[in-house]
């Protein structure tokens, strides 16, 4: 059975703590600390969230932080923009030949999504790779990238099987391999 604590952002498997896919790609030295701010961590966590009650249809706008309303906006026009509508939303998984667990946003329009809400990083392919893989490898992936000034959000496609190999690399680095 998968638990995730959200204050810690660890998960477990079956009682033992398993890495998450924010942990691999951080201890891997992927991912900047420099620019992997915990501002910036919680402000994508509300965003996510939010999001998520969006594509659920319990979204309450007028408890939206009106600096956080922009991406919600941006998300939206996506939406509409597209005409998508939501397979699984904020689905969390363990793969057990791997051994990692991470949670993956969105999935709609024959893709899996993953929400952004900052800039383009070195790091996004690799990320949508692994939630690929956790998601049986199947479909299309791409970020998506949520606007601060509600403008429609940037779609950036990535190939599967190269972000997946992206990942792959990180996990060899945080196992020391």
């Amino acid at each position: 059975m998968l638990t995730f604590e959200e204050s810690s952002h660890t998960y477990w498997w079956k009682g033992e703590v398993v890495p998450s896919v924010t942990k691999i790609l951080t201890g891997s030295g992927a991912v900047s600390n420099f620019i992997y701010s915990q501002s910036a961590a919680d402000r994508g966590t509300i965003v996510h969230k939010a999001c998520e009650l969006l594509c659920l249809g319990t979204l309450d706008w007028s408890s939206v932080d009106s600096r956080l309303m922009g991406y919600l906006i941006s998300f939206q026009k996506f939406r509409e923009h597209t005409g998508w509508v939501s397979d699984i939303v904020e689905v969390q998984k363990y793969d057990p030949q791997y051994q990692y667990c991470g949670r993956f946003d969105w999935s709609a329009g024959g893709y899996l999504l993953d929400w952004k809400t900052g800039v383009k990083a070195k790091w996004d392919k690799a990320q949508i790779g692994a939630y690929w893989n956790l998601n049986g490898r199947t479909g299309r992936c791409a970020c998506l990238y949520l606007q601060k000034d509600g403008s429609v959000a940037k779609f950036v496609e990535h190939d599967p099987r190269e972000a997946w190999m992206e990942f792959l690399d990180a996990l060899k680095k945080f196992q020391g391999g």
